[in-house]
């Protein structure tokens, strides 16, 4: 129900009155009233009725209120001449005397402290209470003029349900949006406006207010509200709720509107005016960045806020997920944050009351430029009740993209690109982790891709049988030995590890083996690198965790890694790609690989990890479970790609790049939603993101 202004009241009092006069007329033949017990009566309480709901009390009854229309009931009720004749004269005496009581106490003791639990406080509390209630002109007054109706007009049936008729119309004509019919045609006459919509009851900053809305306004939790003072602030109500019979009120300023864009009647200072619905504000300020603004208003900064990680209060309706980027106004900086958790809480209102509410936290993403087309730290906290908005794809990005740049992903609903550096995933190595189908592959190809284009030889030790195919149209190059000779190797391995008195002869035929193998690998390697080829790929799903599959990677992976090594000046870069890590370079004691020879030789493979970036040799390695894969490489790597994953001993060596906040995120990550952090990508700090679904290469321009 909207808000009556008072020339509203007045029009209305003027009417009523004019009516009131026409019906003594009717009833009585005079135009003036009488002396008469009955026209005494009747006209008086009819005429405290109207002043009393239209003028007095149009926003609020206060105890005061109360107290004069006790005072007034009583003085109407001793000038009754034959109280024998008036129904219940005894009982509605006591009745006013009993509200002038409390309206005494509750004046007396004054309003009561909503955090207050003295027993003098709480009687104030129940006076104030019963006082305003039971002393409202509607019902005060009410009662006794229908004692008097009854009393003196009970015999005369035509002039009863006149009287009770015209005391029916001015009790409900609010009520029933008689006076709001009148209020709108009003409206549609003149300068569009918004009524006065409350009590101001403090005023804290930045920006939050606690006000009691006047009791014909019906708010709710996301409407539109204007305090007016040096600025005209447009707030949003976040709270509302009773206490003690008073709707108490709660709103935040969420922008400010400047004077020539308002385009309203003239707003008074210090007053807050009720606006309700973004449709209403329109009609004052037009379609423009304000109203856009309010449709994105998420809630606002609470406490236990910090510079990297913010709380915050949601107050809208909007559908948030995480992953959503939300900006704050710091200090005129356009600061972004990410969602990352979120969680259900209760708020203390007041000492004794609480209300369910839904926080959410957020890492700071930092402010965007684009010039260096990144991120960058801001380096302070939001005040607390700093308004928060969602930042969507109607948000436009600017950036230009360098050659050795390639855009990975978009953060989820937005614009901003989370672009890589390839040149640095290769030389400082790449972990690309998470549970199966969560999106690893794609991401994988995508990488191999843009690295094949940039004229880095590509290596992928491959145990899914995947990338011949997927890469069909790049003309990879196989590199394999039969997998006689693989069986063969493993068991030679397998006959090291079991043969007696220290498998001398053994290790001899191992060694003869091998003096054959290699110079073939060898010979392998160089062709696929002095040729034109950027892809070769080693297919081991055949043998894949066994001895020899480690064997055999270690004995390509020594080959490139001494190419380079030996051609470090012409500037190649090297890639190797390690799909099911796990299996090639496992953790110890996992995987069933225990053998004397598997670890030596899983040592070499770190070795290669720990020099190979002063080669122009890096990793790219792909794995389902940190938990399964040699430390000494995953700590090598300085980008890391994570997508869903569930695994505890995962998280915790993650946590020492992404942090504790951002841990939480991970197993609730989509399928092609990955976090990603470190040296190879342009973000800054790690960052949720969202990668497209590949289909099969088809093209190398694709």
């Amino acid at each position: 129900m909207e808000h009556i202004h008072k020339n509203t009241r007045v029009f209305f009092l003027i009417f009523s009155v004019t009516l009131l006069v026409a019906l003594h007329r009717i009833l009585t033949g005079s135009w003036v009233p009488t002396s008469s017990d009955t026209t005494f009566v009747f006209q008086n309480l009819i005429l405290m009725i109207v002043l009393g709901s239209l003028l007095i009390e149009s926003k609020f009854t206060k105890p005061a209120d109360a107290l004069v229309n006790s005072i007034a009931v009583t003085i109407t009720l001793l000038s009754v001449r034959s109280p024998l004749r008036f129904i219940a004269w005894d009982a509605n005496l006591a009745f006013a005397l009993v509200v002038f009581l409390f309206s005494i106490i509750s004046i007396v003791f004054g309003e009561s402290d909503e955090s207050s639990k003295t027993i003098k406080k709480k009687v104030a509390r129940f006076a104030y209470g019963f006082s305003t209630f039971f002393g409202r002109s509607n019902l005060i007054f009410s009662v006794t003029f229908l004692l008097s109706i009854f009393s003196f007009y009970s015999s005369q049936q035509g002039d009863f349900l006149v009287l009770l008729c015209f005391w029916a119309f001015i009790v409900v004509a609010q009520p029933i949006g008689i006076l709001s019919a009148i209020q709108r045609f009003f409206t549609l006459l003149k300068k569009e406006s918004f009524l006065e919509g409350g009590k101001i009851l403090s005023v804290t900053l930045p920006g939050f207010f606690k006000y009691e809305p006047y009791k014909d306004i019906q708010v709710k939790i996301g409407d539109l509200v204007i305090l007016k003072q040096s600025e005209t602030k447009l707030s949003v109500i976040t709270d509302s709720y009773r206490l003690n019979e008073k709707l108490l009120t709660q709103a935040v300023a969420i922008t400010t509107i400047p004077d020539n864009e308002w385009k309203g009647v003239s707003l008074q200072k210090d007053k807050i005016y009720h606006v309700g619905s973004t449709d209403n504000l329109i009609k004052v300020v037009g379609t423009n960045r304000i109203t856009e603004r309010i449709s994105s208003f998420v809630g606002v900064v609470i406490e236990n806020s910090t510079i990297g990680e913010i709380v915050f209060k949601v107050t809208s309706n909007l559908n948030l997920e995480e992953g959503n980027i939300l900006e704050a106004e710091i200090n005129g900086q356009q600061v972004l944050f990410q969602v990352v958790n979120g969680k259900t809480d209760t708020e203390l209102l007041t000492s004794d009351l609480r209300t369910g509410i839904v926080k959410g936290v957020a890492q700071q993403v930092g402010i965007w430029n684009s010039d260096k087309v990144c991120f960058e730290k801001y380096g302070w906290v939001p005040p607390i009740h700093t308004p928060l908005f969602l930042i969507d794809k109607s948000y436009k990005v600017e950036y230009k993209l360098k050659n050795s740049e390639l855009i990975v992903g978009y953060i989820p609903n937005t614009n901003f690109p989370i672009i890589a550096t390839i040149d640095t995933l290769i030389t400082h190595h790449t972990a690309i982790l998470g549970i199966t189908g969560s999106g690893k592959t794609e991401m994988a190809f995508t990488l191999i891709q843009k690295m094949i284009d940039s004229k880095a030889k590509v290596f992928c030790v491959d145990f899914t049988g995947d990338y011949m195919d997927e890469f069909e149209s790049f003309n990879p190059q196989r590199l394999a030995i039969p997998s006689d000779k693989a069986t063969e190797l493993n068991e030679k391995l397998l006959a090291v590890e079991t043969g007696e008195f220290g498998a001398k002869k053994e290790s001899a035929e191992l060694e003869k083996y091998k003096s054959v193998l290699i110079p073939e690998i060898k010979k392998m390697v160089e062709e696929f690198i002095g040729s034109d080829n950027y892809l070769g790929i080693l297919e081991l799903s055949e043998i894949a965790n066994t001895s020899a599959t480690i064997a055999i990677t270690e004995f390509y992976l020594n080959q490139i890694f001494a190419y380079a090594r030996q051609h470090r000046n012409r500037g190649q870069n090297f890639c190797i790609v390690l799909e099911e890590a796990h299996t090639v370079i496992p953790e110890s004691q996992t995987m069933g690989v225990q053998d004397k020879h598997s670890k030596a030789t899983i040592s070499k493979i770190s070795q290669i990890a720990l020099q190979g970036r002063k080669y122009n040799v890096g990793l790219l390695v792909i794995a389902q479970r940190t938990a399964n894969v040699t430390k000494t490489v995953l700590n090598q790597c300085n980008s890391i790609i994570v997508f869903n994953s569930y695994d505890k001993t995962g998280f915790d060596f993650l946590e020492n790049y992404v942090g504790a906040g951002m841990i939480s995120a991970i197993p609730n990550l989509k399928r092609l939603q990955t976090m990603v952090v470190g040296r190879g990508f342009k973000a800054g700090r790690p960052l949720i993101m969202e990668i497209p679904e590949k289909a099969k290469f088809t093209d190398k321009a694709n």
